[in-house]
């Protein structure tokens, strides 16, 4: 890492990038999944995904392709994965070798769990130092929408039959229909979530750890990770973390490990052409954030902010007229492109502290976290240090933004989403870990926050 944020010239530096993932992108995910069980003919492989997926013959198809070769499907999985739910389904799996992910951020992460729980590692890995509490949610309650985790998770384990075509007539729905049911649950779900507590009683708790690498020697292995991501946003495939909740406890924790990156991501865009617009724009902008954010961070490395600049390009030429477009293939894998920039950025840096405010107004109203965590982007981009190099960088892009965000119908005032001066000081005074990640002076932009709720 570098400080990346006021270099100058030819000034020597030194920094360190890494990222393991092998990146297939613009594959038909359908042959991508045939090669990968030809190339791997001697492993035997559990499919964690969605119920919607499963029950529109996408597993099935999966199963097909694989034969013998998967021993499982997992397809419990719902966003915001409980800690509770997985442990009871990672106890209960069979052996195998191999994860295939096909889903979005939760079902990605999910797989991360049971990919260190199932393996040598074992629980004690997954629950141990490694799983560290990154924040204590004392202030919500516990949402209605997560499984009740007493009851026994249904793991579906293939017989001879699974071969056979699946005869649902569910299956003759779209792959869009798929990803599209799955976000309007994700929707739903959130806008059940309500604000009990004042945020002054979370407590703050310990922060990411850093990344350890491995050598051979230290023989800590997690079971390999094939992702095929259905969004275009979270980057969970090309990530070491993984967010996990415990809703009992009211307790948000952060699985981080080098051993966590997937082995491969296979990118086929044709799985996001049916999403909403609504959805389609916020995933997309929680990818803008995450470029922002690994720009005016204090982990910056010019190969990350090389990767974060493309990702806010393409965003922002791109996004408005997708949404307007959403069946355009080529715009598309435009984003999906973006959004896989996006995740070579942030996965060497960590986010910042547009996403520190945002987790209060998910907790509180609800707000869907990409809207959350980017409408602050224009007031944080007026607060950025002059002197810096990420000022440099991103001031230019500032009046597009509020075009893009116009043309969207985002407002990037903090009064339109719940934010008055009250609740603006709660925030402030209760700021997470990772608000220091960001090269901030954290009271001028509380002072601009609070300004811009005065005037809203």
């Amino acid at each position: 890492m570098c400080r990346h944020t006021g270099y100058k010239g030819k000034q020597a530096m030194k920094f360190t990038y890494y990222n393991p993932v092998k990146i297939h992108f613009g594959v038909d995910w359908l042959s991508a999944i045939s090669d990968l069980a030809q190339r791997c003919k001697n492993e035997r492989f559990l499919l964690v995904t969605s119920k919607s997926f499963s029950k529109r013959g996408l597993s099935q198809q999966i199963a097909n392709a694989f034969g013998k070769q998967l021993v499982g499907v997992v397809d419990e999985i719902l966003p915001n994965p409980q800690l509770k739910h997985l442990s009871d389904i990672a106890s209960r799996l069979k052996d195998f070798d191999c994860i295939i992910a096909l889903g979005g951020g939760s079902v990605i992460d999910s797989a991360k769990f049971f990919s260190v729980y199932n393996s040598s590692l074992g629980a004690s890995f997954a629950l141990g130092k490694n799983f560290e509490r990154s924040q204590t949610i004392s202030l919500v309650s516990r949402p209605k929408f997560f499984p009740n985790t007493k009851l026994p998770p249904q793991i579906l384990e293939l017989d001879s039959n699974a071969t056979k075509s699946h005869e649902s007539a569910e299956s003759t729905n779209s792959l869009g229909e798929v990803l599209s049911s799955d976000f309007k649950g994700c929707a739903n779900a959130r806008a059940k979530i309500g604000l009990e507590r004042p945020l002054s009683e979370v407590r703050e708790a310990s922060p990411l750890k850093s990344p350890t690498r491995h050598s051979p020697k230290d023989n800590a292995q997690a079971k390999p990770i094939y992702a095929f991501p259905t969004t275009s946003g979270t980057s969970s495939e090309l990530t070491h973390w993984a967010t996990i909740w415990d809703n009992d406890a009211f307790i948000k924790h952060s699985l981080s490990d080098e051993i966590l990156y997937p082995k491969e991501a296979f990118y086929d865009p044709r799985l996001t052409l049916s999403l909403s617009r609504e959805t389609t724009i916020h995933t997309a902008l929680d990818a803008l954030s995450h470029s922002f954010e690994s720009i005016w961070n204090n982990n910056a490395n010019p190969i990350s902010t090389h990767h974060a600049l493309r990702s806010i390009e393409i965003i922002l030429r791109d996004l408005p007229a997708l949404a307007e477009n959403l069946q355009s293939l080529e715009l598309r894998t435009s984003i999906m492109q973006a959004s896989m920039c996006a995740g070579l950025a942030f996965s060497n840096t960590q986010t910042a502290l547009a996403h520190a405010l945002s987790y209060p107004l998910t907790m509180r109203f609800g707000t869907p976290h990409g809207l959350a965590c980017s409408f602050s982007l224009p007031l944080l981009l007026e607060c950025l240090p002059k002197q810096s190099h990420a000022y440099a960088l991103l001031s230019p892009f500032r009046a597009r933004l509020l075009e893009v965000f116009e043309a969207l119908e985002i407002s990037p005032n903090p009064k339109d989403y719940g934010l008055d001066s009250a609740f603006i000081n709660e925030i402030f005074a209760t700021l997470n870990a990772r608000a220091k990640n960001g090269i901030f002076d954290i009271k001028r932009v509380k002072e601009v926050f609070l300004r811009e709720a005065l005037l809203g």
